[in-house]
């Protein structure tokens, strides 16, 4: 039976897969600085850099899972030991994979937060420019008023 690559392809493809995500957790630890510092700038540049690296992972899981039953079929492997330490790997893999997911729910709320701490600021702006607004206009109404009103012209008395 002839194999599309062989078991040191795929070790290979794992620890690939084990450096692009310790890289997409350190970019997620600056992801999440850049939003709790609200360095908005910085943020957007963190996800440009973040970017090659995730098509490459979602690349990379895609060429793992086309060959999914090749990989789980015993003729494919020469060795126990290989086999177990593509296992050893996939495990290693399987944990960061979950560590990413939290770090990316952990930026989402920390984003969710500061989206309301800036509507609640918009918010509190709108009303004291909807109370400036008022009492100008309040003030207006009132000089107005006095400017309607009858004066008395006192120069010729006396």
């Amino acid at each position: 039976m002839t194999h599309s690559y062989h078991p040191n392809d795929l070790l290979a493809m794992l620890r690939e897969q084990q450096s692009l995500l310790d890289q997409l957790l350190e970019f997620g630890s600056q992801q999440l600085d850049a939003i709790r510092n609200n360095h908005v700038s910085e943020l957007l540049a963190i996800l440009s850099q973040k970017q090659p690296t995730l098509d490459r992972l979602l690349k990379l899981k895609g060429e793992l899972d086309n060959h999914r039953t090749e990989i789980e079929s015993a003729s494919f492997w020469p060795s126990q030991s290989l086999r177990e330490e593509c296992r050893a790997t996939r495990v290693v893999v399987s944990t960061l994979f979950e560590s990413l997911i939290k770090n990316e729910a952990a930026c989402e709320h920390e984003l969710s937060i500061s989206r309301d701490a800036i509507r609640s600021r918009l918010q509190t702006l709108d009303s004291g420019r909807a109370a400036a607004n008022a009492y100008q206009s309040n003030a207006s109404s009132m000089d107005q008023l006095r400017s309607n009103q009858p004066r008395i012209d006192f120069t010729s008395v006396g």
